[in-house]
């Protein structure tokens, strides 16, 4: 199932980059366990905020994450991006998002593998935490031959978390094997990020079919945007549930300011104001409450934010569609 996003027109503030990526999921090459890793990077994730907006008929599931200790996950994760920028006159503005995803960059497999166990005690600074998923990156492809040897240099790179049973998350662990590249750890570390810009947090309150709730946080790798995603609760298995899933998303700022870009020397000023933004979004996922990342959907976002200034205004379209399978082959 999948849901069309309401039109959404929100004062939006920065320029959002692009890059293509797609992540799926394969047996990891032994090997590449035994890869000398880096000491690990934690980045704190800011509390999400979700609010309940229908309990749904008959409430009485309270939904929450059964994946520790249990067996391992091999998914296939797709992440793609996509970014377009133009210069256009105010008087011929389209304002509304465009359907479907962007081109403008490369496509990678990453085959990512991995369990969850029990979360350990917090270091100072951290929060509280029941569970502790890790995932190990495979043999990576990807379309742009020049990036194949950085992105194979990552084999063996590590993504974990620290969460609890609802699926928050407060801090995320990343660790990439010594012999990778800069090149190749920028790679999978973006892939990464933006997979886990989409978590599936469900509600304390309990729920039933129609339920929908919202999860308002701050897109993990990128403190200037905020992404409301809501959730409907289309049907409870008897370990799984079906999401269909919509999304807006806002940057924080409330200017933009060209100076020096390209195509800058285009424009009557380089100091622009917000004018109008909107968020095209669609998507739905199947949750394994035994398994930390969904086993099967996808959701694509695309979101155009316009900045103005004289009688001109540059138009920023921007895309991510995130994909989940446990049947593909890599």
């Amino acid at each position: 199932m999948s849901l069309r996003s309401r039109r959404t027109r929100i004062p939006l503030a920065t320029a959002t980059t692009a890059a293509l990526l797609a992540v799926a999921a394969c047996a990891p090459d032994p090997a590449a366990d035994d890869a000398p890793l880096d000491q690990p990077v934690g980045l704190p994730i800011d509390a999400p905020k979700v609010t309940l907006i229908d309990a749904g008929d008959n409430p009485s599931d309270t939904l929450t994450y059964t994946d520790v200790d249990a067996d391992e996950q091999a998914v296939t994760v797709t992440v793609a991006d996509g970014f377009a920028q133009s210069i256009e006159s105010l008087d011929s503005l389209e304002t509304e998002a465009p359907e479907g995803q962007l081109g403008g960059g490369t496509q990678m497999v990453l085959p990512l593998s991995g369990a969850t166990a029990k979360a350990s005690e917090p270091d100072e600074g951290q929060r509280e935490a029941t569970r502790a998923p890790e995932y190990r990156l495979g043999s990576a492809t990807v379309d742009d031959q020049a990036l194949l040897p950085e992105l194979r240099s990552a084999e063996g790179f590590r993504v974990g978390w620290r969460g609890d049973d609802s699926g928050e998350i407060s801090t995320v662990m990343l660790s990439a094997p010594e012999a990778a590249s800069d090149e190749g750890r920028a790679a999978v570390e973006g892939a990464l990020m933006k997979m886990l810009s989409l978590p599936v947090i469900f509600p304390s309150e309990p729920v039933g079919p129609g339920a929908q709730w919202e999860v308002n946080t701050r897109v993990a790798g990128d403190a200037s945007l905020l992404r409301t995603i809501t959730y409907r609760l289309e049907e409870i298995g008897e370990n799984t549930v079906e999401l269909s899933v919509d999304v807006a998303e806002r940057p924080t700022l409330g200017a933009l300011s060209l100076e020096g870009a390209p195509g800058a020397e285009d424009l009557e000023e380089t100091e622009l104001t917000l004018e109008n933004s909107d968020t095209a979004a669609r998507g739905n996922l199947t949750v394994d409450l035994s398994s930390a990342l969904p086993v099967d959907g996808q959701v694509d976002i695309t979101t155009r934010v316009i900045y103005s200034g004289a009688d001109q205004a540059v138009v920023q379209d921007s895309s991510v569609s995130l994909g989940f399978d446990t049947d593909a082959e890599a």
